[in-house]
């Protein structure tokens, strides 16, 4: 049987054993504590999950537990203070005509902005003044926040960081002009106020749907900012506790490791009970298959990791030395509706043939069923799929449908959660995990070829449409690594290590032939900035210290102020997508210019001299050395 025929015969086995009924019923177990959007419901979803990977039969299952004290932090990710909600209620009390309900945890959690802190017993009685472009400073002169609730048209943290240095008691938010969620959905807001507990000052807040936010706003365009009162009440606790991540295994003959992920602690059914939940019965099916015979023993173990997105993934590749040992991964991200599915590739610091297997294995789903989604190449996540970078080496793709117009919103329960979706897509994530614990000798040199193949396509669409002549090369270079990840599964085997260095090397050759075609067809040599190799700021050279992505909660108010005032950088959900792949490029090897002009090949739109400073102050914080 050729590697193909047994890629296709595991694909048809995967479907037949795969249940997308019982994952519906794992995301329907999981949400029922997840919704509740805090602290407690999170541990109550990780023993859930816990409890769900015993009953698979899986091996090695433990809750580990990191503290959250929002000091600690990976990377510049704070583990934030552990947070509980008992109750939560915002209603305008005056003027008469203007009295309204406006938000209340009885309708929904979310409408209380995670790490709001309490209000006294009886709550805050307070006028409500509007600032708009709230994240911007000099937004705030003149406006009379002091003792005040603000209604602020973003849910940007810096606004509500500013809000509260003004004296604020409390945030309000419509997001005024956003039209991506349900208009009588809550907004799921947990970066607007700071998870840490070393902000400046901090308060509470509500968030509000897009119809109550028109009649507050409606009442205040009537009586006139300050002359409407709200009422306000928050029983909340902080303290210091702990971040679950909830892992187990199913085991192979090598202590190696394929690791699927995805993030659990989100209140959402789609966005993510969905990607643990799927996961699960990825774990069983793959344990019946190998029971049954339709694929040999594993030479490698297959371990489920889930955890708090982006944080807790950090806190576990930094401490726990198994995920030395992982050798690829998927991230399963939003899963279980007729949503469109995005692949996205691995870091391009670190390119695989994991990209090329997941997308071939998805053409055997949308060949075979209506109800399979249409997959997506795109790389950049920033999300638990950080086993790709190189200082651990796993090449790690994303499955996720991040167009699900519920995301992050109330809206997003169990209604239109879809059985076969979740089939096909497990059925994938199954295959793709099979392929990779049990290949050995023909299967890994045919995973070579698929990434080869990938490769030349994407230089064959390259040279047809006029890209730059240095682009093409750098294709060529990127495919020929993407051949030679395969290596790292070959182990002793000459034969195969042989065949995949030729590969990789006929993909490489491929470079110069693709860019002299396309030249003669009025392709220019580059599109890159003349004054790149004359830049004396970029001859730096750095490498990375630590593991995981970079963030900057551990920096307080007026730092962040100083970096995005020098850099336009300090304010985001961590750093941006560009920041993040060129920390994972530093290794020595390369200087400040040659990062720069691998970015700008892999379409990532950064300044040289803004990439300089970044690199500089990445390297104060301990995050990157000077080579």
């Amino acid at each position: 049987m050729t590697a193909k025929a047994r890629l296709d015969a595991t694909w048809r086995a995967a479907r037949a054993e795969l249940s997308g009924a019982a994952a519906v019923e794992g995301i329907e177990r999981l949400w029922s504590s997840a919704r509740g959007a805090d602290f407690a419901h999170m541990h109550a979803a990780a023993r859930s999950l816990a409890d769900m990977m015993r009953e698979a039969g899986m091996s090695d299952v433990e809750i580990i537990e990191y503290p959250s004290d929002g000091v600690a932090h990976y990377g510049g990710w704070v583990m934030p203070r552990a947070w509980d909600l008992v109750t939560a209620s915002l209603r305008v009390v005056a003027p008469d005509t203007a009295r309204q309900a406006l938000a209340s945890y009885a309708e929904s959690p979310l409408c209380v902005m995670i790490y709001s802190a309490p209000t006294p017993p009886e709550g805050v009685t307070a006028p409500i003044v509007r600032v708009s472009h709230a994240d911007r400073p000099e937004s705030w002169t003149g406006v009379a926040a002091d003792g005040a609730l603000v209604l602020l048209d973003t849910s940007a943290p810096r606004a509500a960081a500013l809000a509260f240095r003004h004296g604020a008691v409390g945030v309000i938010t419509d997001e005024r002009g956003r039209r991506d969620a349900p208009p009588a959905a809550y907004r799921f807001l947990n970066y607007t106020v700071s998870p840490t507990a070393t902000a400046k000052a901090k308060g509470f807040g509500f968030g509000l749907t897009a119809a109550r936010g028109a009649q507050l706003r409606a009442a205040l365009d009537a009586h006139g900012d300050g002359a409407v009162m709200a009422h306000a009440r928050v029983e909340s606790r902080l303290y210091d506790g702990a971040i679950p991540v909830v892992t187990g295994l199913v085991p192979g003959e090598t202590d190696e490791e394929v690791v699927v992920t995805g993030h659990l602690c989100e209140p959402g059914a789609n966005d993510n009970a969905s990607g643990p939940a799927l996961a699960v019965e990825v774990a069983r099916t793959l344990a019946a298959m190998v029971e049954s015979g339709q694929i040999p023993p594993l030479r490698r173990g297959v371990r489920l990791c889930h955890t708090y997105e982006v944080r807790g993934t950090n806190a576990y590749v930094n401490e726990r030395g198994e995920a030395r040992r992982t050798v690829a991964g998927i991230n399963l991200d939003m899963v279980a509706r007729r949503q469109t599915n995005h692949v996205f590739r691995t870091t391009p610091a670190h390119p695989a043939y994991t990209d090329a297997l997941l997308h071939d294995v998805l053409r055997r789903a949308r060949g075979e069923a209506s109800a399979a989604p249409v997959a997506d190449h795109v790389f950049g996540l920033v999300d638990d799929n950080v086993f790709g970078e190189p200082l651990i080496g796993a090449p790690c793709v994303g499955l996720v449908q991040f167009q699900d117009p519920t995301w992050h919103t109330s809206a997003d329960t169990m209604a239109g959660i879809d059985a076969e979706v979740l089939a096909l897509n497990g059925a994938a994530a199954a295959t793709y995990c099979a392929a990779i614990a049990c290949a050995s000798g023909e299967d890994v040199v045919a995973l070579a070829r698929l990434a080869a193949r990938d490769a030349a396509a994407r230089l064959h669409q390259a040279a047809t449409a006029g890209v730059a002549c240095d682009a093409i090369r750098h294709i060529a270079e990127q495919g020929g690594r993407s051949v030679s990840a395969a290596l790292r599964l070959a182990n002793d085997d000459a034969t195969g290590v042989a065949q995949i260095r030729e590969v990789a090397g006929a993909v490489r050759s491929l470079g110069p032939s693709a860019a002299a075609f396309a030249r003669a067809c009025g392709a220019p040599p580059t599109e890159l900035p003349a004054e790149v190799g004359d830049a004396p700021v970029g001859a730096d050279r750095y490498t990375k210290a630590i593991r995981g992505y970079i963030g900057f909660e551990h920096l307080t108010d007026d730092e962040r102020d100083r970096l995005d005032a020098d850099i336009g950088l300090g304010w985001g959900w961590g750093a941006p997508d560009w920041l993040q792949h060129a920390a994972f490029l530093c290794d020595g090897s390369r200087d400040v210019r040659a990062v720069f002009r691998f970015l700008r090949h892999e379409g990532l739109a950064v300044d040289m001299p803004v990439l300089a400073k970044a690199f500089a102050w990445a390297a104060e914080q301990g995050f990157l050395r000077r080579a």
